[in-house]
């Protein structure tokens, strides 16, 4: 048996023996605080940086990035003596939702990681597909589509009557890439642009480009002459009356209703038009037809119009200038005259009728 000084003597020697060999006791470091990026933030930066507090017994860090959550994929790591990292230029994140985090090291080795966070690169709009930019249409619910865009969440919509969106007629926002006006709320005949620009968690994304599309569905209302007139003017002229939004009119007149032959087409500024002396309209029928132009495209016809030129009087047949006869109730003819629908024949004792 030792004796009570024998083992304070064992005991210190073994003391001494434990300070030489093992000059601290680490334990694990706790996890390091995160500083930024805060979580679920947006940016635009591809090269993000991070930053995170130090902890006492944290000799170097270690920074995970990953675009899972539960870090199944690693995209980024780094170790070292740092509190702080930046990803290189080499090796840009694409757009995309990712995760961070982080845990400090000792001889120990490797503490508890830092808690989650989130962030999303957002640089990209979503690309629209139709109507195409400058479109017309006759729809009054026209539907609009675009393709999705990398970690899109849900995507708004918006529909203005001004370049600026200063006014917004109609916004949505859903998890949808395509878009339909409802019957319950038309767009009126008139010029119109849209875009689209993704929502997400971290926050709202760039528009995309704008497009214009034009809804037209109105005819120009045909004012004179009346459908069916008969004139004697050589050089007619036609009117009608604007509509909305109109920019120029195109009329058209033919001698066939299905105007497959064109003989007079002037578009311009204009409500009206007379056709010139300089090349006047023969003795015939004709008809006419008249639409809006306007910067995204043609307006539909509007309803179609006859009228004839009438000069020519029908020549006389029988009886002859002069003749006499016994016949208490005579006979009369004349030749018929193009186009002619109906004639009318006056008889009368005096010569000046």
């Amino acid at each position: 048996m030792y004796s009570r000084q024998a083992w304070l003597i064992l005991f210190f020697v073994f003391t001494i023996f434990i300070v030489i060999t093992y000059p601290t006791l680490a334990l694990p470091p706790i996890a390091p605080p995160l500083q930024s990026p805060l979580d679920a933030i947006m940016m635009t930066d591809h090269t993000p940086s991070f930053s995170w507090s130090g902890v006492t017994t944290a000799t170097t860090y270690e920074i995970q990035v990953s675009d899972s959550a539960d870090f199944g994929n690693i995209l980024r790591t780094a170790s070292g003596a740092f509190l702080g990292y930046t990803v290189p230029n080499p090796l840009p994140l694409l757009d995309g939702l990712y995760y961070w985090r982080v845990r400090g090291q000792n001889v120990d080795g490797y503490g508890e990681w830092s808690e989650i966070r989130n962030f999303i690169i957002y640089t990209l709009a979503p690309p629209l597909g139709s109507p195409a930019d400058g479109t017309a249409t006759t729809d009054h619910t026209p539907s609009f589509s675009w393709s999705g865009v990398a970690d899109g969440v849900t995507y708004e919509i918006q529909i203005s009557d001004s370049s600026t969106f200063a006014t917004i007629l109609q916004t949505v926002s859903g998890s949808f890439v395509g878009y339909i006006v409802p019957n319950g709320s038309p767009l009126p005949d008139g010029v119109y642009y849209w875009r689209v620009r993704t929502r997400t968690i971290a926050g709202d994304g760039p528009w995309s480009v704008i497009r214009r599309v034009t809804v037209y569905t109105l005819a120009p209302l045909l004012g004179s002459p009346a459908d069916g007139d008969i004139m004697t003017d050589h050089t007619p002229s036609v009117s009608w009356s604007g509509v909305s939004d109109g920019t120029t009119y195109e009329i058209q007149i033919s001698d066939t209703s299905t105007f497959t032959t064109i003989l007079r087409t002037v578009s311009g500024f204009f409500t009206g038009y007379t056709v010139p002396n300089g090349n006047p309209l023969p003795d015939g029928v004709y008809y006419w037809r008249v639409r809006t132009r306007t910067i995204a495209g043609d307006g539909p016809w509007s309803v179609m119009r006859s009228f004839t030129v009438h000069t020519l009087a029908p020549p006389l047949g029988s009886p002859a200038d002069g003749a006499t006869t016994t016949d208490t109730t005579p006979s009369f003819s004349w030749s018929g005259v193009s186009d002619g629908t109906t004639y009318e024949i006056q008889i009368s004792d005096t010569s000046t009728f």
